[in-house]
């Protein structure tokens, strides 16, 4: 189908580009892989520091309203006051909101217990892992350009795809089945084809979505010069976004039921969808304004976002993303790289499926590491750095994201979580890396590494599982979220030591 010289030619690409971008693709997949789980994670990192039920009986947002104004803080007539409702996962109230604090303008965020009211001593930073699980996904934690970065790496993990697809096109159906267990190096080449050949639905969605979330604002520029000589007022209504209401106090004031008032008519008027968020701008001034998420659970348009005046519940806008085609087509993008349409179910297989993606990484740079070692002409020391690097940031970053487990779960009591995550994260790659030059044998150091991520994986479910039964609690043993994090982490635990087992044998052989 393709000369020697034109698959040459993709060969070298897939492989380079591959490489090039493997580390921090590693990165990407696992900690967005765990992402899935986000509300399950931050429900999994607050269990042992309050008791967690979701009260039958909850106080109305009212409360909620009356407390934060007891607060005191000089909230502005047009800044944005968030608050998160009470849900399984989250069973409490959380404010965030924009207020003058030490003479400086921050944000600010409190939690009330839904069944009293009274304050939660949580503090949001100190229960940051999924955040920065969440954080490492998107921008891989660097300021400023990280956004950007992932996008680019994105969009090569896309041309890698491709390359790949075409340099096992002609054989992608006859030799799809084939796994050679004879030789380690077509045994590791074969289970690399495989899975990238099954898993390529998967990934190519998310290729096209990543590049899309990561680089649509580039995209939407270039296009607003290109087609709107330049109004982005033009292309904003084009792709659908509202009009800015204009707002101004009216020195009048409601009382806060009627917050409690304009939910039940929500409810009532959209019963098969659940109210996640409401957002005041105004608080209980009489030309405020309330701006509410609904979510509809099994849909490709999950989220609706809906404004209505406090006065007399007029809606002020509708559901947008039913109206507009370029917002129904952002939602369905949304839910598919989210896979929330399919509920647990499809997000497990996703989860499955982004490991399967880090194998593909995995496989990838051992079968290039263990090419270059042949070649006699490779500079030793430089072949060993990059040697070190490269597993570093493959089996490395599985040990750095177990050890910020293992750190949440045992010494959030001890130490801030925001500000000790990211260095652990970093350090342990590091020491990695450093254990990758020492041993300079590839496959042992994927094996040992491989092996230590493991037993990382599975010490926070042992300690779950060992408190839950001594303890007594029947609340650990029945929570939902308790039990999907803990899954997860022993998923990825028998992961590791199932590709360590495959790597032992072959340096054994």
């Amino acid at each position: 189908m393709f000369s020697k010289d034109t698959l040459k030619n993709l060969t070298h690409a897939h492989t380079w580009l591959g490489l090039i971008i493997s580390g921090a693709l590693m990165i990407i997949f696992v900690c967005g892989s765990l992402s899935f789980y986000r509300a399950e994670i931050h429900q999994w990192d607050r269990f042992h520091n309050f008791h967690k039920a979701l009260p039958t009986e909850q106080i109305p947002v009212s409360h909620i309203i009356d407390k934060l104004q007891g607060l005191g803080y000089d909230i502005r007539f047009n800044d944005r006051v968030s608050i998160d409702l009470p849900s399984e996962n989250k069973p409490f109230y959380t404010v965030f909101f924009l207020a003058t604090q030490d003479g400086k303008r921050q944000y600010l965020n409190y939690s009330f217990a839904a069944d009293d009211g009274r304050l939660l001593d949580l503090d949001r930073n100190q229960f940051f892992l999924a955040d920065m699980l969440y954080r490492m996904h998107y921008h891989l934690y660097i300021p400023n350009i990280g956004f950007e970065l992932v996008g680019v790496i994105t969009l090569i993990f896309f041309v890698v795809l491709l390359t790949g697809l075409l340099i096992h096109l002609k054989k992608i159906i006859s030799h799809y089945y084939q796994y050679r267990t004879d030789k380690a190096k077509d045994k590791y080449l074969d289970g690399h084809i495989l899975i990238g050949v099954t898993a390529f639905p998967y990934t190519f969605m998310y290729a096209l979505t990543g590049v899309y979330f990561n680089l649509a604002l580039l995209f939407q520029a270039s296009f607003g010069f290109a087609a709107f000589n330049g109004d982005f007022s033009e292309l904003d209504k084009a792709l659908g976004k509202p009009d800015a209401v204009q707002q101004t106090a009216s020195g009048l004031t409601l009382p806060t039921q009627q917050y409690d008032a304009l939910l039940s008519h929500i409810k009532t008027r959209y019963p098969a969808h659940q109210l996640t968020y409401l957002f005041s701008y105004g608080m209980a001034d009489k030309a405020a304004h309330v701006e509410v998420i609904l979510r509809q659970g099994g849909s490709l348009h999950e989220y609706h976002r809906l404004r209505f005046a406090l006065d007399d519940f007029t809606q002020l806008s509708g559901d947008i993303t039913k109206r507009n085609p370029a917002q129904a087509s952002a939602a369905t993008i949304e839910a598919l790289h989210y896979g929330t349409f399919g509920g647990d179910l499809m997000r497990f297989l996703m989860f499955l499926m982004g490991l399967a993606c880090c194998y593909l990484i995995l496989t990838g740079n051992l079968i290039w590491l263990e090419k270059r070692v042949k070649k006699r002409q490779q500079s030793k020391i430089g072949l060993r750095f990059v040697s070190a690097m490269t597993l570093a940031l493959s089996s490395g970053v599985l040990i750095s994201v177990a050890m910020c487990f293992v750190i949440t779960r045992f010494l959030s009591e001890y130490f801030a979580m925001q500000t000790i995550l990211v260095p652990v994260f970093h350090l342990s790659w590091f020491f990695a890396m450093l254990h990758a030059f020492i041993m300079n044998a590839p496959r042992k150091v994927m094996v040992q590494q491989l092996m230590v991520a493991a037993l990382l994986f599975l010490l926070a479910p042992a300690y779950d599982l060992f408190n839950g039964m001594l303890a007594i609690q029947p609340l650990l043993l029945a929570d939902k979220a308790i039990w999907w994090v803990n899954g997860a982490l022993i998923t990825m635990a028998i992961l590791c030591l199932l590709i360590a087992r495959r790597y032992h044998k072959g340096t054994t052989e």
